[in-house]
C-alpha cells in the first residue's frame, strides 16, 4: 500500500467533518482508508437519485442559494426570482474489483469534488470496519 502523504492528510484535516480534539485522527484514518481502497482498486459509482427539493428537507437551513433567495425576496420579487434552482441528489456504492458492493451512501446533495472524495474515502473506511481490518 502506498504511503500517506502530507498532502493527503491536509486535504482530509481540512475537507472533512470536525471533532474536537479528534480532527488529526480522522483526516489520517480517511487518507489510510483512500489508500487501502485504491491499492485494492475499489472504485466508486456514482448515480442520481430521483428526488425533488421537497424531499430534501429544511431547504434554507442546508441552501445558502435558498437562504439568498429568501433574503432578496423581501425586496424584490423580480430579482429573487432569478435564483430558481435544483439540487443533483446521488449515491454512492463502493465497489471491490468483482463488482461486489462494499458499503454505500445516499441523499448527497450536490457533491463536489472534494466532498465526493471525502465520501469515497468514508466509504472505504466503512468497508474496511466490516472487513475487521486493520490499516
Amino acid at each position: 500500500m502506498e504511503r500517506v502523504t502530507l498532502k493527503d492528510f491536509k486535504f482530509f484535516r481540512d475537507n472533512a467533518g470536525y471533532i474536537v480534539g479528534e480532527r488529526a485522527m480522522s483526516a489520517i484514518s480517511l487518507a489510510r482508508a483512500e489508500k487501502y481502497s485504491q491499492a485494492r482498486e475499489w472504485y466508486v459509482v456514482w448515480e442520481f437519485e430521483d428526488y425533488s427539493d421537497d424531499h430534501l428537507g429544511d431547504h434554507s437551513y442546508w441552501c445558502t442559494k435558498e437562504r439568498s433567495y429568501e433574503a432578496l425576496s423581501e425586496y424584490d420579487m423580480h430579482e429573487a426570482m432569478a435564483f430558481e434552482h435544483t439540487h443533483d441528489v446521488t449515491y454512492a456504492v463502493l465497489k471491490d474489483t468483482n463488482y461486489e458492493p462494499l458499503s454505500s451512501l445516499g441523499g448527497i446533495i450536490d457533491p463536489g469534488t472534494n466532498y465526493a472524495r471525502v465520501i469515497e474515502a468514508e466509504l472505504a473506511s466503512e468497508a474496511i470496519a466490516k472487513q475487521k481490518l486493520i490499516i
